[in-house]
């Protein structure tokens, strides 16, 4: 059984002892709870200023994808484990596939057409079964009974959503409501997977540099996350250890 471990308000699980394809199979027999996310900073900064994420998060099953925040609760779990978006979408993409339909929902159609190409050269068999790009909007409410026909008339099993924190993250319990589809928050996982976007190496992830490598590949964007945002996280892991060592 999967453990969770809590981290403020949030419920965190760990992935030590994760299965990801027989985790996935029964998620998505399940009756409801069947969306994903992934924690990384910028999750924890946003459910910070806006409290009514917390309870998205935690309704469904979320993930940690940053190595500070791994490190920090280490202190409290020692064997505590975390895994990546972009690690648990290139396991999946890399299982056998006959037993999932897919569909991606990402940020620009050569995103979406390389993740595609990317799939079907692992596994001719694999089944994207549809894929959409949304027009830009911070509520996609409005959208909500067009992508639900879409996404049942493709008969997916699995619906995998790229469109960045937390607006991506709203949409995949929604989605997963609506559909009762599992509904996979990824966020820049699509593009690293992909390759549209260069993913930070594995010497930089372990230095606890993965922020300064995107930040310079593409600072305009970044800037402020990893400047302002990046004081609140550290904020944030600085209670959370204070809290422990008490």
């Amino acid at each position: 059984m999967i453990k969770k471990v809590k981290f403020s308000k949030f419920e965190i699980l760990d992935s030590r002892n994760l299965k990801i394809s027989e985790f996935l199979l029964e998620l998505t027999k399940a009756q409801t709870d069947r969306h994903l996310h992934f924690l990384a900073a910028s999750s924890l900064v946003a459910a910070s200023r806006d409290s009514k994420l917390i309870p998205i998060f935690n309704s469904g099953y979320s993930f940690c994808d940053s190595a500070p925040l791994a490190r920090a609760l280490r202190t409290r779990h020692k064997d505590f484990s975390n895994i990546r978006g972009s690690d648990f979408l290139r396991s999946i993409l890399n299982m056998n596939n006959a037993h999932f339909r897919h569909f991606f929902i990402g940020p620009n159609e050569l995103t979406l057409n390389v993740l595609s190409n990317y799939a079907k050269n692992l596994d001719e068999s694999t089944q994207i079964v549809g894929q959409l790009v949304p027009e830009y909007a911070t509520d996609f409410s409005n959208y909500y009974s067009v992508w639900t026909k879409t996404i049942l008339d493709a008969n997916a099993d699995i619906v995998w959503i790229g469109l960045g924190s937390p607006k991506q993250d709203v949409l995949a319990k929604d989605l997963s409501e609506m559909t009762g589809r599992v509904c996979i928050a990824v966020g820049a996982a699509m593009e690293f997977v992909g390759g549209t976007r260069p993913e930070a190496p594995k010497i930089v992830q372990t230095l606890y540099l993965e922020w300064f490598f995107r930040l310079i590949s593409n600072p305009r964007r970044l800037l402020k996350r990893y400047t302002v945002d990046n004081l609140i996280f550290i904020y944030l892991v600085l209670r959370y250890l204070f809290s422990a060592s008490r």
